[in-house]
């Protein structure tokens, strides 16, 4: 089981860099220069929504390295 995680753990990084090149490259500059009110929410939001995902993931995963760091209890 231990020989899928590193390329799973590859193969998301690889994906979230894409995706997040993506929209930060092409997307999101596309839609603000659209000019309309309705694309530039859109863009916000879209932003917002993205660095949120990202920020709750990093935070996961920092709780499951320290769960997993913890000295068992002794009682």
């Amino acid at each position: 089981m231990k020989s899928f995680i590193r390329p799973l753990f590859l193969l998301g990084a690889a994906l979230y860099l894409g995706v997040t090149d993506y929209w930060f490259g092409h997307v999101a500059p596309a839609l603000i220069a659209i000019g309309g009110g309705t694309a530039r929410l859109g863009a916000f939001l879209g932003t917002v929504a993205w660095l949120m995902l990202t920020i709750a993931f990093a935070i996961w995963c920092v709780i499951q390295y320290v769960k997993s760091a913890r000295p068992t209890s002794t009682k």
